[in-house]
């Protein structure tokens, strides 16, 4: 996954990687906004603890980070975040920027199968993985997700969108915040989700909550300083 990026904090020389996130120019990391403030952007890595790993990863400090200004801490609507880099992160073969899906008709489709990826715990109140770990989750209808947290005071609208499966077992976790959730279009893959929260981790009838990245496209290309009608 030549986009992932693992954001960190203090020092650049041993970070401690709170969160992931997704290269989506040169400059420019889309993230959660529950996970700043951030100091460290660490780009196509693949474990996080082996520079031995064949990964061509690419290190910066941050220059600049911005939560969306309708954020949420107790609610957690809106929890989409840019974080830019001091530097331009050199782009190769192995290390590149995933495309946005604002030009998508449909980002994501009920009961498609997408893509989760981090190096977040591997069970709740459990290890992170310094691996790079991925799977496939089906998308969930946003009625069953609204459903299933009823009882939470929490807003679920097509500013989410809901992924996991009904028996549970995979899904992302504490450390994976921030992450891309991918769609593929014509072998294009696409960032059309930011991982953002959910009842534990992987339990049945919790599908994980994502911010729908196609819902902020204002917010995303002010930051990315793009024309609102220029591609």
């Amino acid at each position: 996954f030549p986009w992932m990026v693992a954001l960190g904090i203090g020092d650049s020389s041993d970070p401690s990687f709170i969160c992931g996130g997704s290269l989506i120019s040169n400059r420019h990391v889309i993230t959660a906004a529950h996970c700043l403030p951030v100091d460290i952007v660490r780009v196509a890595d693949l474990n996080l603890d082996n520079d031995q790993d064949g990964a061509h990863s690419f290190q910066d400090n941050v220059l600049s980070q911005t939560a969306h200004p309708q954020y949420n801490a107790n609610t957690l609507e809106n929890d989409v975040a840019i974080v830019k880099t001091t530097r331009t992160v050199t782009l190769t073969d192995l290390r590149y920027p995933i495309s946005l899906p604002f030009k998508l008709e449909n980002d994501c489709i009920e009961g498609e199968n997408v893509l989760i990826t981090g190096w977040g715990t591997t069970s709740y109140g459990g290890n992170s993985s310094p691996h790079l770990l991925y799977a496939v989750v089906p998308v969930v209808s946003l009625d069953d997700c609204k459903a299933a947290y009823a009882q939470y005071q929490q807003d679920i609208d097509n500013r989410n969108i809901c992924a996991g499966y009904k028996q549970g077992g995979t899904d992302t976790c504490q450390g994976d915040s921030g992450g891309p959730l991918m769609a593929v279009r014509s072998n294009t893959p696409y960032v059309v989700g930011i991982t953002s929260w959910g009842y534990e981790c992987a339990r049945p009838n919790y599908p994980g909550v994502y911010t729908r990245v196609k819902a902020f496209e204002d917010f995303i290309k002010k930051q990315l300083g793009m024309k609102r009608f220029s591609y």
